[in-house]
């Protein structure tokens, strides 16, 4: 990401921030799966990169942004993320000592690494991929895959093309998504039977197409699923 893309960014902060914290009173659901794990609130810096990630299609910005995903991994405990401060943390995903401070990391033993077998992502239609021209879940679970070195599958399909989620109030969310996932039949049972799978996203409002998710995996014999997104 150059200077001038973060300037821009910077020159939003103060313009966006009452919609921002109004949008999250708004939209956010109350929820406290302990099986979720994000790196902030929606809002803010964060918001605006996954705005110019998935709308702006800039995808170079699926590697910072995928290895704060990996980052929030290792630091399995919300609270250490937070004490070290996401201005802080993003002075060094930009850069390739970034991969020096996983291998720090990695020797914490409150890692979630030693508990994930497979990492998968919430899919896209094939109407919307050609539209779009990428997944961005799938581009951020592809660099949280290099960085922890662990595998990455399409387990999931979208049976259906659904409205988009953010077009829609809570209640319609959960029933516009509910029954659309299928599992992917291309791929080896072997990388989902008894696996401990996380489900990535780029952000969970009513957390209705991670809980689809989880119920199809599960439903085909995954043993866990954990879900991490950037922003809820």
């Amino acid at each position: 990401m150059s200077h001038r893309q973060i300037n821009k960014l910077n020159s939003h902060k103060q313009d966006n921030h009452k919609r921002n914290s109004h949008n999250q009173n708004n939209n956010l659901d109350d929820n406290n799966d302990p099986t979720l794990l994000y790196v902030a609130p929606y809002g803010g810096y964060l918001k605006d990169l996954i705005h110019e990630l998935k709308l702006g299609k800039n995808t170079e910005l699926k590697l910072p942004l995928g290895r704060l995903l990996a980052l929030r991994v290792l630091l399995e405990e919300e609270k250490k993320l937070h004490d070290k401060g996401l201005a802080h943390i993003f002075k060094y995903i930009f850069v390739d000592i970034f991969k020096d401070i996983l291998k720090f990391i990695l020797f914490d033993k409150s890692s979630l690494c030693d508990k994930i077998d497979t990492i998968t992502f919430i899919p896209l239609h094939y109407n919307r991929l050609i539209e779009r021209g990428f997944n961005q879940a799938e581009l951020l679970a592809e660099v949280v895959s290099d960085s922890l070195k662990i595998p990455a599958y399409e387990l999931l399909v979208r049976s259906e093309d659904t409205i988009p989620q953010g077009q829609l109030g809570r209640k319609e969310r959960l029933l516009n998504i509910k029954g659309k996932f299928d599992i992917n039949l291309h791929i080896e049972k072997e990388c989902y039977l008894k696996k401990r799978i996380l489900l990535i996203d780029d952000i969970s409002t009513t957390g209705a197409s991670l809980e689809e998710g989880r119920r199809v995996l599960l439903q085909n014999g995954a043993s866990e699923i954990t879900s991490l997104v950037l922003c809820r």
